[in-house]
Parts: structure tokens; sequence; C-alpha cells
């Protein structure tokens, strides 16, 4: 968990900035009980990996940049 910061705040945190509103207190509730050992998120870090490739937030990238026309090999990088 990141430190001060409890589930219900970082999923408030992070639903307004996807969304651009707050999340109804369903959406709180679900959103919140993803998040710990067992659950879809088992850390506060998975979830912000999720929110971070959603395409609201890699579209402007992808715009600035241009998307990739060749696929990458991976074990260029040693993976």
């Amino acid at each position: 968990m990141a430190p001060d910061i409890s589930n219900q705040d970082l999923v408030m945190h992070l639903f307004a900035r996807a969304t651009g509103r707050a999340a109804s207190d369903e959406e709180l509730t679900f959103w919140t009980s993803q998040i710990g050992e067992g659950q879809a998120y088992e850390t506060q870090g998975e979830l912000l990996a999720m929110v971070a490739t959603l395409p609201e937030f890699t579209g402007p990238l992808v715009e600035l940049i241009g998307a990739p026309q060749v696929q990458l090999d991976a074990s260029v990088f040693g993976l």
C-alpha cells in the first residue's frame, strides 16, 4: 500500500482522473473491494498500472509519437 493512502482514497482519485467524475458509492465499493490479496489487483500498484494503460491515458501519447508500425522483438531487451 502507498504510504498514508487508503485504498478508498486511491480509488476515488484514479476514478476521477479516468472518468472526469466522482465515483458513486457502488462504484467506490466495487473498485475498493478489488484491491487486496486474492483479488483482481493484489496491490494498489497493480490497480494503478491497469489504469495507466487505459486508452484515455495512452491515447495522447500515441498521438504525440505515433503508433508503432512494426512488431518489436522483446528478445532484444533480454526478455
